[in-house]
């Protein structure tokens, strides 16, 4: 009968740890959340004040996405992106320690944003293309820095003219269409105002006097922008 007793507790905690096992491998399934790693390039086209002040320009974007509930298509995440507004170089004579010294010398003024967003996608598909709509809210970092180069030597330093956080809002729509397996063609388009902050913009008009710099205008104004963004989407 003690035998019997201890094979009956045997078979029964085999069972409930299996069952345990089993449980907690479908559950591990089933909190399976799907990821996104995105780059690509972008058109940054600057409007209202801030697109009297610069041009057009190519840039980079890249992001990682995470599926907030299983299930269910919404998402969180963050993205950078980067765009050169203008530069310019030239050689310039400055005194140093009571001596006249060549440089090298190069101005760039840049755009760096940093945004949390949150995507959805709705029951909408072209086929195999699934549709989303995107709300932003971050900061772009416009900053202007020269860098100068002693002629004939490897000595050269990095002076900081300029740097400004703007806070930034706005809304993306966008388009993924299925190119591999786990890999997406990514379209999106972008409309992401910002706060008013000083900046520099590079003006074609002005005469470098004694400093690259010269080149630029100080501008201070909202710093709206629309970004079309294409790319590719890997999907983990």
């Amino acid at each position: 009968m003690i035998s019997k007793a201890r094979f009956n507790i045997r078979w029964v905690n085999w069972i409930l740890v299996t069952t345990l096992m089993v449980m907690s491998a479908s559950h591990l399934r089933g909190q399976y959340k799907v990821s996104f790693f995105e780059a690509g390039l972008s058109l940054f086209q600057p409007v209202g004040p801030f697109g009297n002040n610069n041009s057009n320009r190519m840039g980079i974007e890249m992001g990682y996405l995470r599926q907030i509930k299983q299930d269910k298509p919404s998402f969180w995440g963050i993205s950078i992106y980067y765009t050169n507004l203008g530069s310019e170089s030239g050689v310039t004579t400055h005194v140093v320690d009571y001596y006249y010294v060549t440089f090298d010398e190069s101005t760039t003024s840049n755009v760096l944003g940093f945004d949390g967003r949150f995507r959805f996608y709705p029951d909408i598909y072209l086929g195999p293309i699934e549709c989303y709509v995107e709300g932003h809210l971050g900061y772009k970092w416009l900053y202007t820095l020269t860098s100068l180069t002693v002629q004939g030597e490897d000595s050269s330093d990095t002076n900081f003219d300029s740097g400004s956080l703007s806070l930034t809002y706005g809304a993306s729509v966008g388009l993924q269409i299925p190119i591999a397996s786990e890999w997406y063609l990514n379209a999106k388009a972008s409309y992401l105002p910002g706060l008013s902050v000083d900046y520099y913009s590079k003006n074609p008009k002005n005469t470098i006097q004694d400093k690259i710099l010269d080149a630029f205008d100080k501008h201070h104004s909202t710093t709206d922008i629309v970004r079309y963004d294409l790319g590719v989407t890997y999907r983990f």
